[in-house]
């Protein structure tokens, strides 16, 4: 035979079932708080950045707004599809991705990496992704996550930061080679190269420096191999 509750004992547990509630209702109000909190981060990381979130099958679950900046793609058009599929990647990039997805799973160290792709504008881009494992209930790795920065005009100020190096080192080379003794022929006055050869000062010139010579005659050799003419008074 089922013993009946007492009045009192049900007032114990309407005022359990109730505290539980409020507890309920508090924790879907902090949840909703934290993702509104988490909504309005992601939505305010701007068009350089983009959160992202892949299951194993390679299969996109998550991508912010920064995706349609970055890839060309709304969050409409990347959810669903496979990441190596919608996005013109470069296939180095592809290898490099999965070998890092591999290790990631193998519960070896993975790392953050540098991708190229082609966007639909035909430009060639360059993001830096950092990607973390999403961990299951039964702690096996269901998926990865991660943040995607676009660095591609970084990568060009880089490139272009790298030539302008260049061009000044071989400017300086330049600069500095006529700096130093030169061997000039007291009689002739041709000057020796390093190799041995003796050139005409005006040729010599011309080869190691960026300058070209303009011939004339100075008034004392006017006046020594011309005399008759009065070019230059005094």
């Amino acid at each position: 035979m089922i013993r009946k509750e007492t009045y009192e004992e049900l007032e114990v547990r309407i005022r359990e079932l109730e505290c539980s509630k409020y507890e309920l209702e508090k924790a879907r109000r902090t949840l909703r708080e934290t993702e509104n909190r988490y909504e309005r981060l992601v939505e305010g990381l701007g068009d350089e950045f983009m959160i992202y979130s892949h299951g194993l099958d390679g299969i996109i679950t998550y991508v912010s707004p920064g995706s349609k900046a970055i890839f060309g793609f709304s969050k409409e058009e990347m959810v669903g599809s496979e990441w190596t599929g919608i996005i013109n990647w470069d296939r180095r990039a592809i290898e490099t991705a999965r070998s890092n997805i591999r290790n990631m799973v193998s519960r070896i160290e993975y790392r953050r990496m540098e991708m190229s792709f082609r966007g639909s504008d035909g430009i060639e881009r360059t993001v830096f992704i950092s990607p973390h494992p999403i961990i299951g209930t039964d702690r096996s790795i269901v998926g990865v996550e991660g943040i995607v920065e676009d660095i591609t005009d970084r990568k060009r100020d880089e490139e272009n930061q790298k030539k302008l190096i260049v061009e000044l080192q071989r400017a300086l080379s330049e600069v500095n080679t006529l700096r130093g003794i030169l061997p000039l022929c007291s009689f002739c006055k041709k000057i020796r190269d390093d190799k041995g050869y003796w050139e005409q000062v005006d040729v010599y010139i011309r080869k190691h420096s960026q300058a070209d010579i303009s011939h004339g005659i100075c008034p004392a050799c006017v006046r020594e191999n011309y005399p008759d003419l009065d070019v230059y008074k005094d």
